[in-house]
């Protein structure tokens, strides 16, 4: 059955910037009252079997270890008037004592660090460019561009395995209910998301980038959907079984990972450089489909 969540809507007062980890440079309209702000590994929220109950305006920031949830209260009569609210586990009423927070400046909460302003100003300058001028990063050169012709008559240099041995396409009628009703909490109309029931008892949801990462992770905290999900994009996906590849099987020299179809992944594998007898490619596409249960 279909269903539709209504809300009433109030009109935003300020914005939140996140300055640092994961959702860094996401930004969040506030409205006036009280908004949480939930500050965990992702694990320890979207893995609960039951999750709990959380206010309607909350928002879930992932962090590596562990985190200090705090609060944000805009006065509604004043919203200029932004107070912040450490939520602690010590018992100390100092240290979860409300405290006031100033437009455009460097605030820090734990390991978030974030910054706020009126919903029609502009940011500082110094909060745009946080935290200063870097260090020149080194990222990897992307492969070269081969033409698909070229690729696939080579047969002779590269072998092309599926990691998807079985396809089970013969879904529970409660399986497909979950996923349609998971695509709707997140409002996917476009399809953006790719929703699959693994078979480790698990529902992955792979997105395109890390912005529908992070906006499917919010929805599933809001709509306290309650089934073990993990959020994935499609690009951490190819690097983490690559890295795995690399790691576990370091004879296996591979051209490239391509999961554009989730349930059906590709690995394009050099047959020049990976000497694979029946035996060796029968156990790498065991140890595949364990690594992609999605598949």
């Amino acid at each position: 059955m279909h269903r539709e969540i209504k809300k009433e809507t109030t009109a935003a007062q300020i914005v939140i910037r996140l300055l640092n980890g994961m959702l860094k440079g996401c930004e969040f309209d506030l409205a006036s009252g009280k908004t949480l702000f939930i500050v965990a590994k992702e694990n320890e929220v979207l893995t609960q079997q039951h999750l709990p109950i959380f206010p309607e305006n909350t928002i879930f920031i992932p962090v590596t270890s562990a985190g200090s949830n705090f609060e944000i209260n805009i006065d509604d009569q004043t919203p200029a008037n932004v107070l912040l609210r450490e939520l602690n586990n010590e018992d100390d009423s100092e240290k979860n004592k409300a405290a006031s927070i100033l437009f455009n400046q460097i605030i820090t909460v734990g390991e978030v660090v974030f910054a706020v302003k009126e919903i029609n100003s502009e940011w500082a300058e110094e909060i745009l460019l946080y935290p200063g001028k870097e260090k020149e990063k080194t990222t990897p050169l992307p492969l070269a561009k081969k033409s698909r012709a070229a690729l696939w008559c080579s047969l002779s240099a590269v072998t092309l395995i599926s990691a998807i041995i079985v396809a089970n396409f013969d879904y529970r009628d409660s399986k497909q209910k979950q996923s349609g009703e998971l695509s709707s909490l997140l409002g996917d109309n476009e399809g953006k998301y790719h929703i699959f029931h693994g078979h480790d008892g698990w529902i992955y949801i792979l997105a395109n980038n890390e912005k529908e990462v992070a906006w499917a992770r919010q929805s599933l905290i809001r709509l306290h959907f309650s089934k073990p999900v993990r959020v994935l994009s499609l690009q951490s996906e190819e690097q983490r079984i690559g890295l795995w590849l690399t790691e576990n099987w370091p004879t296996v020299k591979y051209h490239r990972i391509r999961i554009e179809t989730p349930q059906s992944p590709v690995i394009l594998i050099s047959e020049e450089r990976s000497q694979l007898n029946d035996q060796q490619r029968a156990q790498l596409i065991k140890n595949l489909n364990q690594q992609i249960p999605y598949a």
